[in-house]
Order: C-alpha cells, then sequence, then structure tokens
C-alpha cells in the first residue's frame, strides 16, 4: 500500500506539511499530528483507507513541482500609501495586491496571527473586505495551517469568485495540485520570498515564556525603521501593554533566522530557486541602496530603507494582470533579477543549519520549549547580559529624544 505515511517514513525531507494529502482523502483516513519540533506530519488510520492514493497523487513534494520554468521580470517596489506602509513587513506590495483583488469583488487567503482558544494561532483565512485586509499584513515566520483550505477555495472558484492566494511556495503549489481538475482561470497567486517554516506548537510554546499571556505578535515592526524587531501586546493586569523585542533577544527569532529551527524539509526545498512557483513573488529588496543608490531618496529618488523596500517578480501574464491592478497604488521601478537574487540567497538555495539543531531538537523532546531556551541562553553566555543592558540603554535613549529630557 503506498501512501503518504510510507513515503514519510523514507525520511522527513519528503513532507512540507501543507496537509493537502489530508484534505484530498475522500474517506478522512488522514490526519496532521506533531512530531519533530512540533513539526505536523501525516498519519493514516488504515482502517478507513481504501488505497485509492489520491493522497500521494495530490502531494505535490511528490509529484515535482509547478514551477514557471521563465525568467521573471524584477521590480522594486513601496506602496504610495503611508499607511500600508508602516503595517508591511518591507514595501506593502502584498497590501496593494491584495485591494486591488478585494475592489474587483474578490477574496484574499493569507495567513493570519488568530487568538484562540487563549492562544495565537497561526492560520490561513479569507478576507473579503478592506477592513480585514490588516490581519494579512505582515510577515509571520511560522507554518500556517491550512486545514480545511483548500475545499473552500475550489468552491468559490467554481462559483466563479476571484480568488488571491498568498503563501509559501509549497502551500501554492500544493493547492495547484488539489485544484488540478478544476478550472482555476480565476485564481491569482502570491508566493513569498520564504526562509523556512518552524511549527506553530513550536511557536505558541515560545509565546508561554512570556511573563503574561500573549494577545498579539508582529514579526517586523516599523517604530525604529524596517528591520527584524518583533513587536507584542501582552495583558499586564487591567491594562495592555506593548513591548518591541530586538531579535537578538527573542530566542525564537534568533533561531529562526539562523535557520535552526525549521522542518526538515526546508533544507532540502525544490522552491528556493528563481523558477517560481506563483504568478507573482514578493519579498525583501534587500541591498537596493548599494545596486542602485540612484533610486534612493538620498540620491533624489522614491525609496527609502527605513520605510521598507518590496522585490516582486512578476512570473506569468496572469503576475503581469495582478500588478497591473495594483500599480497606481505602488512606486514600481524594474531592475535586473540578479540583483534580487544576489541579497536573498533562498533565490539560489536553501536553508541551511549547523549542528545546534540536533541538540535543539533533543532538549525539545526531553524537557519542551523551556530545554530550547536554556540551550540558547547558554550559547551566547554573557553576550546575552550584555544585549539586554544595550538594549535597555537605548531604549532610555530614545525615550529621552522623544520627551525632549536628558
Amino acid at each position: 500500500m503506498r501512501t503518504v505515511e510510507a513515503i514519510l517514513a523514507q525520511g522527513k525531507e519528503n513532507c512540507c506539511g501543507c496537509s493537502a494529502c489530508a484534505q484530498a482523502c475522500p474517506t478522512g483516513a488522514i490526519r496532521m499530528v506533531p512530531q519533530e519540533l512540533g513539526c505536523l506530519y501525516p498519519r493514516v488510520d488504515a482502517q478507513k483507507c481504501i488505497e485509492c492514493s489520491a493522497c500521494v497523487n495530490t502531494c505535490a513534494m511528490q509529484n515535482g513541482t509547478g514551477h514557471m520554468a521563465v525568467k521573471p521580470d524584477a521590480f522594486a517596489a513601496m506602496a504610495v500609501q503611508e499607511r500600508l506602509l508602516k503595517k508591511s513587513a518591507s514595501g506593502g506590495v502584498f497590501s496593494a495586491l491584495a485591494a486591488a483583488v478585494l475592489d474587483r469583488g474578490g477574496v484574499v487567503w493569507g495567513c493570519s496571527l488568530e487568538e484562540t482558544d487563549g492562544r495565537l494561532q497561526p492560520l490561513h483565512i479569507c478576507v473579503e473586505d478592506r477592513q480585514y485586509m490588516e490581519k494579512l499584513q505582515g510577515s509571520k515566520y511560522v507554518q500556517s495551517s491550512l486545514a480545511g483550505v483548500f475545499p473552500r477555495v475550489r468552491q468559490q472558484l467554481k462559483k466563479e469568485k476571484l480568488v488571491l492566494f498568498s503563501g509559501t511556495p509549497c502551500q501554492i503549489d500544493a493547492l495547484k495540485r488539489y485544484l488540478r481538475r478544476e478550472d482555476t482561470a480565476n485564481l491569482f497567486t502570491v508566493d513569498l520570498i520564504c526562509h523556512g517554516a518552524p511549527s506553530a506548537k513550536l511557536f505558541q510554546e515560545y509565546l508561554g515564556t512570556f511573563r503574561y499571556p500573549i494577545q498579539s505578535f508582529f514579526f517586523r515592526d516599523k517604530t525604529t525603521g524596517a528591520g527584524y524587531t518583533a513587536r507584542y501586546t501582552c495583558q499586564k493586569g487591567e491594562g495592555k501593554g506593548e513591548t518591541l523585542l530586538p531579535a537578538s533577544l527573542s530566542s525564537y527569532y534568533s533561531l529562526f533566522l539562523e535557520s535552526e529551527i525549521n522542518r526538515e524539509s526546508c533544507y532540502a526545498c525544490p522552491y528556493a530557486n528563481v523558477d517560481r512557483i506563483g504568478d507573482i513573488t514578493v519579498g525583501d529588496y534587500w541591498g537596493l541602496e548599494l545596486t542602485h543608490p540612484e533610486l534612493m531618496a538620498s540620491g533624489g529618488g522614491p525609496y527609502a530603507v527605513h520605510k521598507g523596500i518590496s522585490a516582486v517578480l512578476v512570473n506569468t501574464d496572469k503576475g503581469k494582470t495582478l500588478l497591473e491592478w495594483a500599480a497606481s497604488s505602488l512606486i514600481l521601478t524594474k531592475t535586473d533579477l540578479q540583483d534580487v537574487v544576489a541579497w536573498n540567497r533562498q533565490l539560489r538555495e536553501p536553508a541551511k543549519h549547523s549542528g545546534i539543531r540536533q541538540k535543539i531538537i533533543e532538549q525539545y523532546a526531553r524537557h519542551g520549549y523551556a530545554g530550547v531556551e536554556r540551550l540558547w541562553r547558554r550559547r551566547l553566555g554573557l553576550r546575552y547580559p550584555v544585549r539586554c543592558i544595550r538594549y535597555s540603554v537605548r531604549k532610555r535613549k530614545n525615550s529621552r529624544k522623544k520627551t525632549g529630557t536628558g
């Protein structure tokens, strides 16, 4: 009997955790269960399995990828509206694309951190109104749940609804495999330049180490400029507290940026190249100030690093149409694809980890996230308290500047 579970037995790199197999199973014989570092993998109920191979046939990791195999057109981009820029991780391009689809009566799918049963859950949700678009803005460095999503997208397409689906390349390929017999003329896809995907379980357990329950978490806050500073809110007594958190002071954030806590498939990712899977690819345009200084505000151009700049790859005719719809909301400048590739390793090769990853896996298996936290702090040694002191000093200086004292 050939099932996705049998394929998984050959190596965890064979599963990206998209859950397409579970959603395609006609008897509900497959459920996704947490294993290594809390990552989800399929488990097949032999009593329910009818050996139809629907799970294997739907698996994008086993059936090749839907790469476009064309050279994308590359752009630097930034939203015109300051409001969109502030809420976005980089240049706000996704927000402009989403607004264009919503204005045409369509729907938009993307990842949102939803508070469910007192915990923040990374879920793929459907937005049908601009007022809820903010939920999909900003980076979420955690794998979102797609449970039950693909059948809903299929129903929307059957009703001739315009659908914009955003996600990691493996999630978009999974959707395409699931819909392979459907009419997808109204489906537009936006894939992300993906750094890898830690599990929701690991992220939730990390949030559980905070002193107070976390109500919201934003990975890329721009209060101090575009970069890697998180912002979270929590309940402190009867009032809410909001705190900035540099990546260097967060074990989860630091280990993510070091590519140590992704699922196993991320280290053998078949999508980590310029042969993209979505109609449009979006990510950060790192290094624009070096490759095109004339485009920066200091050189008389429209872009500024502290505001965030998006890299946009247009991969298909659909992608061209989608970008045209949003063009009036964007500052767009055509650039060289190689300039984008040079500063985004994920467009050249999969993420790589070091030997510390195995120790992280062992600590998590024995002690949960508390073991991971201890390992991370031990590894830093005296650097951790030094970082804390430096950050506290910077905070005090910035506070004095704002109040005009000191």
